[in-house]
């Protein structure tokens, strides 16, 4: 199975009453690098626009499974959920979440569970 596959055809990953998991599409590039520069240990170096232009890509390109975390109501990018070394013995899960939807905000995201669809 390759991580496209775990997908449905319209890139759902799984959703439920108020968030949905999406695939990473050129769509959501602009929020989507946004928030990578925001939690970035190297901003400056995204202000080369060649540089951001490569990471995007890289990570377009990346075998990680990259989601989008969009508010279900209005369809607004809250954040980036990436699944590394799917398939090895230890994956591993990494969440972003924009400045306005993180703990003591407007959502607080341990309240949530998902029903992961194959």
């Amino acid at each position: 199975m390759t991580k496209d596959e775990l997908c449905a055809e319209n890139g759902i990953f799984a959703e439920n009453d108020e968030i949905i998991l999406e695939k990473l599409s050129e769509k959501y590039k602009d929020e989507y690098m946004d928030l990578v520069i925001e939690v970035s240990s190297i901003k400056k170096a995204y202000e080369d626009e060649e540089f951001k232009e490569y990471a995007w890509k890289h990570d377009m390109e990346d075998s990680d499974l990259l989601l989008c975390i969009l508010n279900k109501n209005n369809n607004m990018f809250i954040g980036k959920m990436t699944f590394r070394n799917l398939w090895d013995d230890k994956p591993e899960i990494g969440i972003d979440i924009i400045e306005n939807y993180r703990r003591d905000k407007a959502m607080d995201f341990k309240r949530y569970h998902y029903s992961l669809k194959n």
